[in-house]
């Protein structure tokens, strides 16, 4: 195995050379900008928004399963006649025909 120097010459290490990573770990982003690609990312990202979309579409079904657990009221009444008008006047009146007129004959 072997490295280039700055003469562009090989250089040339042993078979049981083990290099050690100390210097190269790259800088650890800043809470800052991390926070910004969070955002970038919750943004622009196909599968975060599909996520994000499938999650308001998993609440909005929740508050339809909720709501449909909701009991229901069926009531059903009878009035009598006296009450079936406001006031009692209009179920003693006497039923009266209206008359009618026939048009063929009415020459």
């Amino acid at each position: 195995m072997h490295l280039w120097n700055e003469g562009n010459q090989p250089q040339e290490f042993a078979a049981n050379f083990i290099p050690t990573a100390a210097g190269i770990e790259p800088d650890p982003p800043y809470s800052e900008d991390l926070q910004e690609l969070v955002a970038l990312a919750k943004v622009n990202y196909p599968d975060i928004v599909k996520l994000d979309l499938k999650g308001q579409q998993l609440e909005v079904e929740r508050q339809y399963a909720a709501y449909k657990l909701k009991p229901k009221l069926n009531i059903e009444y009878n009035l009598p006649p006296s009450d079936l008008f406001l006031n009692g006047e209009a179920s003693q009146a006497p039923y009266r025909r209206m008359p009618t007129t026939s048009r063929r004959g009415s020459h």
